[in-house]
């Protein structure tokens, strides 16, 4: 076995050398010459400026952060309200269950506004109507991200999985004709 691997490996390196005809010879000289040339500075560069680093944040940078999660508090009050509402029906779990799933959109309307304004804010920066500030752009996603997760995760997820639950165990009637 590890005769036949040494064989195998000479026999290869033999048809690799034979058959390479630029192996054995050497490079031709080339008119093209590559010079490098690096300066040396020996001056001492000066000292750079102490970096303060600026603790307050613009008035319309706070106001635009708190329009953004002023919406994303009531697009999250409007989802709890639609579950509410759900949950308040005198119908079947397997219904209820059908109705959650049909709001789906509705429940992940906090991304599409978090979207929204953080294009809104980034267009409005680059049109000059606002200063320009990524953390105020950037927020609206980020609030939208929480509002979703909290709907989704917390209160939507919870209540299917209780429905599920409920569904599953409440008999099936056959009605036979």
């Amino acid at each position: 076995m590890i005769q036949a691997g040494v064989v195998a490996l000479l026999l290869g390196s033999l048809v690799f050398v034979a058959t390479e005809p630029y192996l054995l010879r050497a490079a031709p000289a080339s008119e093209y010459r590559l010079e490098l040339h690096l300066p040396v500075f020996l001056a001492t560069p000066a000292a750079p400026p102490p970096f303060t680093p600026k603790l307050t944040m613009d008035t319309s940078t706070v106001i635009t952060i708190a329009v953004f999660a002023c919406l994303q508090i009531f697009v999250y009050t409007i989802c709890l309200r639609k579950v509410r509402e759900i949950n308040a029906q005198d119908i079947s779990p397997l219904l209820k269950l059908r109705l959650m799933e049909n709001e789906e959109n509705l429940f992940d309307s906090g991304l599409y506004l978090g979207m929204i304004g953080t294009a809104a804010a980034l267009a409005l920066q680059v049109l000059g109507v606002i200063q320009g500030n990524l953390l105020a752009a950037y927020c609206s996603s980020l609030f939208g991200i929480i509002c979703v997760a909290l709907v989704k995760i917390r209160h939507v997820r919870t209540y299917k999985r209780g429905l599920i639950i409920e569904v599953q165990a409440t008999p099936v009637t056959v009605v036979t004709p």
